[in-house]
């Protein structure tokens, strides 16, 4: 009965550990690129409703400005000008000097609505007060600011977590199993079995 116990303890054990590993930051990449995979065939078939949810998909995953240009296109064959529009706007507030800008203030003009210019190129260089100011205007600037990093989702957000629970109810029912339908080994007439 013990090394029953022990067999459904180690199988259980085994399974939940491979459970624990995290997720990397590849696997958004590829699930991404799975996104824009099934977007790009489903436009190619002319079903630009479900391309374009391939495409919101993939850029909730990546918040890659591409995305946010094909979900446009998608929207403008589906003839939803005011959508399109907006979305070739976030995508030049993304990606203003994208390869795909052009098209995209050509598109924004297309629908009728003023595409946002180009960034202005860079100011000319600044030449540098003299020393005694130069100390004075570096004391006086803010601190930079600070950049927060997203963190990941608590663990009981993340499906693993509730993987392993499963499979540690299950462990534990089978385990309850074995101890409660124990057997004993007797004849008949010794003992009496239970239904």
């Amino acid at each position: 009965m013990t090394a029953r116990v022990g067999i459904a303890v180690v199988a259980m054990l085994a399974l939940v550990a491979p459970v624990r590993a995290e997720p990397t930051v590849d696997s958004t990449e590829v699930v991404a690129k799975q996104h824009f995979s099934r977007g790009k065939q489903l436009a190619a078939a002319k079903d630009f409703s479900h391309a374009y949810d391939e495409f919101a998909a993939g850029y909730v995953v990546s918040h890659r400005a591409p995305f946010l240009f094909n979900m446009a296109e998608c929207m403008r064959v589906l003839g939803d000008a005011p959508r399109a529009r907006d979305l070739y706007t976030r995508y030049l507030a993304a990606s203003p000097d994208g390869e795909l800008a052009a098209a995209a203030r050509a598109r924004v003009t297309e629908l009728g609505g003023l595409a946002p210019e180009p960034a202005p190129p860079p100011a000319a260089p600044v030449i540098p007060p003299p020393p005694d100011v130069a100390a004075q205007v570096v004391a006086a600037q803010p601190a930079p600011p600070v950049i927060v990093r997203e963190s990941s989702p608590p663990l009981w957000h993340r499906t693993p977590f509730w993987i392993g629970v499963g499979l540690a109810v299950a462990g534990a029912a089978v385990g309850a199993y074995f101890l409660t339908h124990h057997q004993t080994s007797c004849a008949p007439p010794g003992c009496v079995e239970l239904p």
